[in-house]
C-alpha cells in the first residue's frame, strides 16, 4: 500500500531536512526498508495515517457500490413486464 506522506505532505522534506517517515520521496510504502528504523512515535503516527487512508478508500467503495445498486434498481424497475 502506497500513499502520500502525511508528515511532509508529499514534498520529501520536513523542517528543511529529508523526511524520516518517507525517506525523502514523499510517498510511504509499508514495505520500505526505512520502516524498521522509525521511532515508536513515528510508527504510531503512520498507523493513524494508514487507518485514515483505508477508511477513506472503503467509504469511496461504499459510495460506488451504492451508485451501482441504485442504477441496477432503476434498470430492474424499468424492465418490460415488471410489476410495480
Amino acid at each position: 500500500m502506497e500513499f502520500t506522506c502525511g508528515q511532509c505532505k508529499g514534498t520529501g522534506t520536513y523542517a528543511d531536512i529529508t523526511c524520516s517517515l518517507c525517506g525523502g520521496d514523499g510517498k510511504i510504502e509499508l514495505t520500505d526498508q526505512n520502516m524498521a528504523n522509525l521511532t515508536e512515535a513515528t510508527k504510531s503516527k503512520l498507523h493513524g495515517m494508514v487507518w485514515a487512508d483505508m477508511i477513506t478508500k472503503i467509504a469511496d467503495i461504499e459510495d460506488k457500490v451504492n451508485d451501482v445498486m441504485a442504477k441496477c434498481e432503476e434498470i430492474y424497475d424499468n424492465l418490460p413486464g415488471h410489476w410495480h
